[in-house]
């Protein structure tokens, strides 16, 4: 029997922000070594990403 092995990892894409300083959200998946990235469409300031939780900070309509 196969061992199957998925991750879902969400980045911040900072060397693509746009002319509002907004950063696009990317969301990686890796299944048994093979990955692919694309884009949410959701795009927030830098300073409000999480890194570790892989979220955006805050209560606000656009974090929730």
């Amino acid at each position: 029997m196969e061992k199957h092995c998925t991750m879902v990892y969400f980045s911040l894409r900072e060397s693509k922000q746009n002319k509002k300083g907004l950063s696009p959200i990317e969301v990686s998946i890796t299944t048994n070594g093979k990955r692919i990235y694309f884009s949410t469409s959701k795009h927030v300031p830098a300073a409000d990403w999480n890194k570790e939780k892989q979220a955006v900070k805050g209560k606000s309509e656009e974090a929730q």
